[in-house]
């Protein structure tokens, strides 16, 4: 759609400007795989939410090319391969719950239907939702754990970057699905790096303490 539309307009400028921030945000998902490898641990890092958007970021790699989206194609393509060390990291020094393999096969399955039957805006927009939902899992591991433990506030800020710039890009595109989406997990993010301060703050106090 972008290269069709290519030319000195606010679509192409939203275009380029979008793939800079893909690539901004894969350099975050790069931070947090570097940061559970080299810590040797998961803490504080949703299992739940890292699948659903390991599956999400897959799904965008198809909708992009139904829909003729460069910038789609290239968020999918980056994304997906980051988030296999992030996945491989946390089975192997968080380990992954009974709930968490059947919400991966179940995951599993959605996908492989979804493609059988070639419902691709489908299944481009029941990952997004579901994104949306568990994304509430970041800031409640954090909660939960009382510490920020390994979740890297450069993948929060990436995150929440690429976020606002795919609501641009949707609103200029005027794609309900990216929009609705990207402004729940705007807000959940948001929220988690204030939570994040406030245990990094906490935890520094406790130290010097």
């Amino acid at each position: 759609m972008e290269l069709l539309n290519f030319g000195w307009n606010n679509q192409t400028y939203v275009f380029l400007a979008t793939l800079s921030v893909v690539l901004f945000g894969t350099w975050g998902l790069y931070g947090q795989a570097k940061k559970i490898w080299a810590n040797r641990s998961g803490k504080s890092v949703s299992v739940v939410l890292i699948s659903v958007l390991s599956f999400l970021y897959l799904s965008f790699v198809f909708y992009g090319v139904e829909k003729l989206s460069v910038a789609c194609i290239t968020q999918g393509v980056l994304r997906t391969a980051l988030c296999v060390p992030i996945m491989l990291g946390l089975y192997r020094f968080k380990g992954f719950k009974m709930k968490e393999v059947i919400l991966n096969i179940l995951m599993c399955m959605v996908f492989v239907c979804m493609m059988f039957i070639q419902q691709i805006p489908l299944m481009f927009l029941v990952f997004n939702i579901a994104s949306a939902i568990v994304a509430i899992f970041l800031p409640w591991e954090m909660v939960k754990e009382k510490s920020h433990g390994v979740v890297s506030m450069k993948l929060l800020v990436t995150s929440l970057t690429s976020f606002l710039f795919w609501l641009w890009y949707g609103i200029v595109f005027r794609d309900l699905i990216i929009i609705g989406t990207t402004t729940s997990l705007s807000i959940i993010f948001a929220t988690s790096i204030v939570i994040w301060i406030y245990y990094w703050k906490k935890e520094k106090i406790s130290v010097k303490v």
